[in-house]
């Protein structure tokens, strides 16, 4: 039980990552959010909600349902490959547009 707990450690930790480095490149208006559904919401609620909001629900639904179970690992080793990848391109948008 203890290899899930850490990979849900991680996604936390790129949740949080997620959302500062989001945060970070919409302050400097030289950057937009790629995902269509949650920039609606951000333009509805405001940015910093708007990420809290599906990061609370994200991070309760995974919480609450994995499982010490081969297809759990997958499903969250796949997430942990997802949220890589985002956190890649947050942080080579955060370069480009020079505020890192």
């Amino acid at each position: 039980m203890t290899y899930i707990y850490l990979m849900i450690a991680v996604i936390a930790v790129q949740q949080a990552l997620d959302v500062w480095t989001t945060i970070t490149a919409l302050a400097t208006g030289r950057a937009k959010e790629a995902n269509g559904p949650l920039r609606k919401l951000m333009d509805t609620v405001g940015v910093l909600p708007a990420l809290l909001c599906t990061k609370v629900v994200f991070g309760a639904l995974v919480v609450f349902t994995a499982q010490a179970t081969l297809a759990w690992y997958m499903v969250l080793g796949l997430l942990i490959a997802l949220y890589t990848w985002v956190l890649f391109n947050n942080f080579r948008v955060l370069r480009k547009i020079g505020a890192l």
